[in-house]
């Protein structure tokens, strides 16, 4: 979700995911106390992300140094297969 909103306000982001396919926990809910579907709403987040061209993501993936200053990070991404 906060790739999506950072990538809607123009900004180029890199998405990084250490499984094999987005959604996190949400994929393993169905349900919620107030009666919303996480599972419409992941997807439609994740439909979001995959169709914006600012976003690159990578799957099988994992963040293995970060450097830089706030505005201005460089992260060093290791792919695990």
């Amino acid at each position: 979700m906060s790739a999506v909103s950072l990538a809607d306000q123009g900004f180029r982001v890199d998405l990084i995911e250490k499984t094999g396919e987005l959604g996190g926990h949400t994929r393993e809910t169905y349900f919620d106390l107030i009666g919303d579907n996480p599972q419409a709403f992941a997807k439609s987040i994740i439909d979001k992300a995959q169709n914006n061209e600012k976003i690159t993501i990578h799957l099988n993936s994992e963040v293995i140094g970060v450097s830089g200053y706030a505005g201005n990070y460089k992260s060093q991404i290791n792919p695990r297969w």
